[in-house]
């Protein structure tokens, strides 16, 4: 979002689409990642696959990531 360069190349490379910062929705560009892993963990948690395996060159849809319970003794 910040790299003007990229932005440009978006956008010539996607001509009919409407290239937008996640500002535009509200979404502070910061916080991007931050969202993106929070939403990785939930599907983890539902045990959702994570990737999309056309897009990502997968062979397979997957689970992304693992909950390991910590047990604390007192």
């Amino acid at each position: 979002a910040h790299n003007a360069f990229l932005i440009s190349e978006l956008g010539l490379y996607f001509k009919h689409a409407e290239i937008k910062k996640v500002s535009e929705a509200g979404i502070n560009e910061d916080y991007k990642e931050t969202i993106c892993f929070a939403v990785l963990a939930n599907e983890c948690v539902h045990g959702q696959s994570g990737n999309i395996p056309n897009v990502t060159g997968a062979s397979r849809s997957a689970i992304l990531g693992k909950i390991c319970p910590v047990h604390v003794v007192e």
